[in-house]
């Protein structure tokens, strides 16, 4: 097994294995092709490769200075627990280290992961508002 953490600006990560991942791990069903194709141009996008098969990801949006949220840090099923999902998060924050706040949204069952690599919690109040559908509850 040869895994290689590559940032999308020098190995593609196409819509199809993004796509597959997600599927793999239950995640954005709702999520086209074309979807992904778009937020694979914006921010940084970092893949996780065994040979030719994605098998973690992770993207950021920034605003290349003060900002930065990290989004999508997934591994498929069959590698996890294996120290990727730690390592695709380091290989990002070296990527981002001139970035003031790095910021992440996650649900409780992965608060530990995430403090146990630097993230801490806040009790700032996250609040979502879809222009096409209005408000968001957390439960949504």
């Amino acid at each position: 097994m040869t895994i290689k953490y590559i940032l999308n600006s020098e190995r593609s990560i196409s819509s199809q294995q993004l796509k597959d991942l997600y599927n793999n791990v239950g995640w954005w069903p709702e999520r086209s092709l074309e979807d992904i194709k778009h937020i694979l141009v914006q921010g940084i996008a970092l893949g996780v490769w065994n040979e030719n098969k994605l098998i973690g990801f992770c993207r950021v949006l920034t605003d290349g200075r003060f900002r930065a949220y990290l989004e999508d840090v997934c591994v498929d099923d069959e590698y996890r627990n294996q120290g990727i999902g730690r390592e695709l998060i380091e290989v990002m924050l070296r990527e981002l280290k001139d970035i003031h706040i790095i910021s992440l949204f996650c649900d409780e069952n992965d608060q530990e992961f995430y403090m146990k690599n630097n993230f801490k919690s806040t009790s700032q109040r996250v609040m979502h508002w879809k222009p096409k559908y209005g408000f968001v509850s957390d439960s949504e």
